[in-house]
């Protein structure tokens, strides 16, 4: 585990043109300036203390450059990676991060490895053993789906979206997506990952905050290797980097509340998986099988809801208001009027899985909220289930087809399971751990508050060519409720017509 801050610096076109080079805490200072004088930027510059001691360079030109003078410290860009972190920890950092931007490695390029995984030691001792053997069998499933999607991604070219005229590097990179996407679903969460973030001096001091008031010591140790190196970029004001009373509180509440999901739909979410059991005896049969996945399919389809606050439905129902702000749109990217840019939407997804929430919880603008207690288990059901439909007479495809629908169910009692005797203890004695015994298929709800402008583009991104299927299938599902709400947008909403990334 280590955080490293990326400084930066001048490129070569700015130093042939004889740009200055500004710590970011000077070029702060800089700017600060600018608002307490009409001189121009020579003039600013000009007045710098030459001594070479930066502290006495930045007071030179504005001596207040601190946390309360926020205006200020939002001038200061700083940027660090983060790398050796669990996926949980990295789903939590981008919950934290309002603005700015980054990376992650993705589960969609880079396969996982059972030689790189973090074991929380708050998993108390007497759970110690079925924890590892929970997350050898998951990783253990996670290769079978490989394999098996593997097989598919040959036999079925038309599922994979592959062409006879395709370039073979193309059509090789759309079955390896194809694989990654189906497989991922098994990856536990205390799997080791990258990632990079870009933001501000206040966001990075609020993030801080989080990670050092947190109850997981992954997260701890992580904020103090992170305010070492804001001492490095913006040493005036990582004082605030420290504990937070407020922060611990907001963590510990979502832990121990369901008050997004209700507060028996944990227990719930067993039942299907409990149920499906009775029909292992009989998955030697195609129609059995069938039965399984489209019993799953039924209890696992994923719930949408959004509301958009009543005093703009006048608006949204207005074809003139709508053509104004949408009707000149190309692509996702063209900007969205005044009106439909500022209307203020909340939307909730129930039952998805943390596979998609990674990359829905990086949609900055707006708060974003999962829940931390498990609804149900997804493994990729309704494609197995395809792709036995494709093929109802290979065997090869039948026979693994049953042997990883069997591995799903039994993957997902025991996620759900282990991480119920976690929260059973409490904080403080193992429920801090629940998360940890998870997976990328375990489900649970999110909640987006944001405006409507964003929101649109987030679903055009989503349901664009080469999009991962479950964010297409969930952003459309959301599409079709605002639709039902307000008919006349789907004529300006892009869906489905971008570009991919």
């Amino acid at each position: 585990m280590r955080a490293r801050m990326i400084q930066f610096g001048p490129n070569k076109a700015a130093t042939s043109a004889g740009r200055v080079v500004l710590s970011p805490e000077m070029n702060a200072a800089v700017a600060a300036r600018h608002s307490r004088t009409a001189d121009g930027l020579d003039a600013i510059l000009e007045s710098i203390d030459k001594s070479g001691d930066e502290d006495k360079a930045i007071d030179s030109v504005f001596r207040f450059v601190d946390y309360g003078h926020r205006s200020i410290v939002d001038m200061i860009p700083v940027s660090i990676h983060i790398e050796g972190v669990s996926l949980f920890i990295v789903e939590f950092l981008w919950s934290l991060v309002h603005t700015g931007g980054g990376q992650e490695t993705s589960t969609r390029y880079c396969r996982m490895s059972a030689d790189d995984v973090y074991f929380p030691p708050e998993i108390p001792e007497s759970l110690a053993d079925e924890f590892r053997s929970q997350v050898k069998k998951s990783l253990d499933a996670y290769e079978l789906a490989m394999e098996f999607w593997k097989v598919v991604s040959q036999k079925c070219p038309d599922l994979v979206g592959v062409t006879d005229d395709m370039d073979a590097k193309r059509a090789e990179r759309f079955r390896r997506n194809f694989v990654f996407d189906r497989s991922r679903y098994f990856i536990p969460v205390v799997c080791r990952t990258n990632v990079n973030i870009t933001t501000w001096a206040t966001e990075w001091i609020r993030i801080v905050q989080a990670l050092l008031s947190s109850p997981w010591d992954e997260a701890r140790q992580i904020g103090q290797l992170v305010r070492n190196e804001l001492e490095l970029a913006a040493p005036r004001i990582v004082r605030h980097a420290r504990f937070n009373e407020a922060s611990k509180a907001v963590i510990d509440g979502q832990i121990v509340s369901s008050t997004l999901s209700g507060s028996g739909l944990f227990v719930r979410g067993l039942d299907p998986l409990t149920k499906s059991l009775h029909l292992f005896n009989n998955l030697a049969s195609q129609p059995s099988v069938e039965m399984l996945l489209r019993s799953l399919i039924m209890h696992n389809k994923v719930g949408v809801g959004s509301t958009v606050m009543e005093f703009f439905d006048n608006a949204l129902s207005d074809p003139k208001v709508l053509e104004r702000d949408l009707g000149l749109r190309k692509n996702r990217y063209d900007p969205v009027g005044p009106t439909v840019s500022a209307l203020p939407v909340l939307y909730s997804f129930k039952g998805v899985a943390t596979a998609e929430i990674r990359d829905m919880n990086r949609h900055r603008p707006g708060v974003r909220r999962m829940t931390l207690r498990p609804e149900g288990f997804y493994f990729a059901e309704d494609q197995i289930l395809s792709a036995i439909s494709k093929r109802d007479h290979d065997n090869e495809i039948q026979d693994m087809a049953i042997t990883l629908a069997r591995t799903g169910v039994m993957i997902g009692q025991s996620t759900l399971g282990l991480a119920e005797k976690l929260l059973g203890k409490g904080l403080g004695s193992g429920a801090e751990a629940a998360i940890y015994s998870t997976n990328l298929g375990n489900t649970f709800s999110f909640t987006h508050s944001n405006t409507l402008g964003h929101l649109i583009y987030e679903c055009e991104l989503r349901t664009g060519p080469g999009v991962h299927y479950r964010y297409c299938s969930h952003y459309r599902e959301l599409l079709r409720k605002i639709y039902d709400d307000y008919p006349l947008l789907k004529k300006f909403v892009l869906e489905g017509s971008g570009e991919p990334e």
